[in-house]
C-alpha cells in the first residue's frame, strides 16, 4: 500500500472516530434532556447486569489495558484481605492475586449471573457472594483494603453514599475507587444510556468521601471515553 493510500486511510479513519464521537455526544445530550427532572433516588438501570451481550463481553473486558494495570500498582505492596465490591464476574480479583502473593481477593455482586460466572472460570466459592454492596454481610473491619472499578457511578446517589459507608465500615486500612468524571463541556448529572450512571466533577466525589474519611487523594486513571475521564479516589482511614 503507498503512502498517499495510507494516509487516506489513516484520515478516512480519524474522520469516523469523530462522527462517533459526535453522534454518541448528540444522543447523550439528548438523552439527559430527556431526564433532565430525574430526582435523587432514581432507580438504577440493573436489567443490563443479566443480559447476554453485557455478561459474555463487556464485563470481562471492561478495564482492560487501563484499570486492570493500575489496580496492580496501587495494591503492588498490600497484604491481607482485599474486596472487590460490585466485582462483576471478577477479572481483577485474579489479577491482582496473580501480582501479589501476599493478596487474598475477594469479591461481591448483586448479580447471580455474573458471580456463576466467575464461579466457573474458577474463582472460589469462598470468595466470591451475590450481595447487595450497599448492605453487605461481612463483619466489621473485616477487610484491610477494599476497591471497586467502573461500579460507584452507577448507583443512585443514596446508593453511593451507602456505597461509600459500606466500604468504611468492612475495610482497616484504605479504600479505592475508581470512576467517570466530568469532562469539561460534557453532559453532567445522571446520564441514562445503556447502563444509568452519574457523571460529575471531581469535588463532587471528593467531597462525599471526605465524610467518612480523613485522609482522601485524588489519581488520574488512564482510562476515558468521549464524556468522562477516569478519576481514582484514594482513601484512608
Amino acid at each position: 500500500m503507498g503512502f498517499g493510500v495510507m494516509k487516506t486511510v489513516d484520515a478516512t479513519i480519524g474522520l469516523a472516530e469523530k462522527v462517533r464521537d459526535y453522534m454518541l455526544l448528540k444522543h447523550t445530550n439528548y438523552k439527559v434532556k430527556q431526564y433532565a427532572a430525574l430526582s435523587k433516588g432514581e432507580k438504577q438501570s440493573l436489567d443490563v447486569y443479566w443480559e447476554d451481550n453485557y455478561v459474555e463481553t463487556q464485563a470481562m473486558s471492561w478495564g482492560a489495558g487501563t484499570v486492570w494495570n493500575e489496580i496492580q500498582y496501587l495494591f503492588a505492596n498490600a497484604e491481607g484481605k482485599i474486596l472487590d465490591m460490585a466485582c462483576g464476574p471478577a477479572p481483577t480479583m485474579e489479577i491482582i492475586e496473580a501480582t501479589n502473593k501476599k493478596i487474598q481477593a475477594y469479591g461481591c455482586d448483586i448479580s447471580d449471573r455474573l458471580v456463576d460466572q466467575a464461579i466457573e472460570r474458577g474463582v472460589s466459592k469462598d470468595r466470591i457472594i451475590v450481595e447487595d454492596a450497599t448492605n453487605m454481610s461481612y463483619e466489621d473491619n473485616y477487610f484491610d483494603y477494599s476497591f471497586s472499578i467502573g461500579s460507584l457511578e452507577h448507583f443512585t446517589e443514596d446508593g453511593i453514599d451507602a456505597f461509600i459507608e459500606e466500604a468504611h465500615r468492612v475495610t482497616k486500612l484504605g479504600s479505592y475507587h475508581q470512576v467517570p468524571t466530568l469532562m469539561d463541556g460534557r453532559v453532567s448529572g445522571w446520564v441514562n444510556l445503556q447502563q444509568s450512571f452519574y457523571n460529575m466533577p471531581i469535588s463532587w466525589w471528593e467531597e462525599k468521601f471526605k465524610r467518612k474519611y480523613p485522609n482522601v487523594k485524588t489519581l488520574n486513571s488512564s482510562w476515558s471515553d468521549v464524556l468522562s475521564n477516569g478519576t481514582w479516589l484514594i482513601c484512608h482511614k
